[in-house]
């Protein structure tokens, strides 16, 4: 009786033992989004390139670790904005968000260096640059000053460009006296203003009815953004001058990242990888099927500068990286002038 009962004992630890890694090995990854999922450019329904990214994300790391992870999106905003989202994250509340660089900012200012205009004649340069040794350089020292990892990269609607309701604008002298309205952004004010506006920070959710009554002249956002909002409407000229292309992100908690399995961690990394692939496609789709839709618009007029016009608009580089050099690390500055220079000649060549 007493060998049966030690034998009892022994499979009830052996039990005990088999059964803790695989319920230790349960994780849930939360992740926060505040916009809608899908948007609609002409007749095509789409999904926001951030959530693209996360849906892929989800699907993949679910797949590769057979549901040891799971990941729940919480969209629509039902966890708060962009900065709230990187706060819980922060705190616990939730493990993943996909906010631009914008939220960023409040918690690792170095971030700010993609503010530098015409930083990128391309997107594929973008991507080169994303790609590379240095920009995970910058991804590790943001991870351990903020406690925020950057695990994907894509863009925030592609790049933006000037609208205006007055003229249309060649070249930078065209600029002059035009009120531009601009996120509260200093380095995004400094552009305007070295191109002879007038920059006038104004609320998304006003900027429609500012631009209606001439409150200001025009606005600068990607034919995404613009024809999201229906600024077209109330717009006569859009300029390809590309002057910022405004990077997204999929941003992962760094203590919660490190605390992973090296399984688990691999399947993130792996999942982060083709969020970034689908994100980038659905972007580039997206910003092509919205710029095709301002051409055909007959309300508004699209102007494609040339080479030698382009080139009069950069006079606006010199005092954003100015700026940047005073107030984030100049190192990052001037670093990222040297790699984005790099990869545009590698991609000429």
């Amino acid at each position: 009786m007493k060998g049966l009962k030690a034998i009892y004992l022994a499979l009830f630890f052996f039990c005990l033992l088999a059964a803790g890694p695989a319920l230790a090995s349960k994780v849930t990854i939360k992740i926060g989004y505040p916009d809608a999922t899908m948007t609609k450019v002409g007749d095509y329904a789409l999904p926001f390139p951030t959530y693209a990214a996360m849906l892929t994300f989800k699907n993949a790391v679910e797949a590769s670790t057979q549901g040891e992870v799971s990941v729940e999106i919480f969209a629509g905003g039902s966890l708060g904005d962009h900065r709230s989202n990187l706060e819980q994250i922060l705190i616990g509340n939730i493990q993943m968000a996909g906010p631009s660089d914008g939220p960023i900012a409040n918690f690792y200012r170095d971030i700010q260096v993609f503010s530098i205009p015409y930083l990128f004649a391309d997107a594929l340069d973008y991507y080169t640059l994303m790609d590379g040794k240095f920009m995970q350089g910058f991804f590790d020292d943001m991870a351990k000053k903020s406690g925020l990892r950057i695990i994907s990269t894509f863009e925030n609607g592609g790049f933006r460009n000037f609208s205006n309701s007055k003229r249309q604008v060649k070249t930078a002298a065209d600029m002059k006296g035009l009120k531009i309205r601009t996120m509260e952004i200093p380095s995004h004010m400094e552009i305007v203003k070295a191109l002879g506006g007038a920059p006038t920070p104004i609320a998304w959710t006003e900027l429609y009815t500012s631009l209606q009554t001439g409150v200001v002249d025009g606005q600068e956002n990607s034919p995404l953004t613009t024809m999201l909002g229906s600024i077209q409407e109330v717009q006569k000229y859009y300029t390809l001058d590309g002057h910022i292309l405004g990077p997204a992100f999929l941003v992962i908690g760094e203590d919660f990242y490190q605390g992973l399995s090296k399984e688990h961690r691999k399947a993130v990394d792996e999942a982060s990888v083709k969020a970034t692939l689908a994100a980038r496609g659905v972007v580039r789709v997206a910003d092509s099927l919205a710029l095709q839709a301002l051409i055909d618009d007959p309300g508004i007029e699209v102007y494609k500068p040339t080479p030698a016009e382009l080139d009069s608009f950069k006079v606006a580089q010199k005092p954003v990286v100015e700026y940047l050099k005073k107030n984030i690390n100049k190192d990052y500055v001037e670093q990222i002038l040297i790699e984005s220079e790099k990869v545009t000649k590698a991609r000429l060549n």
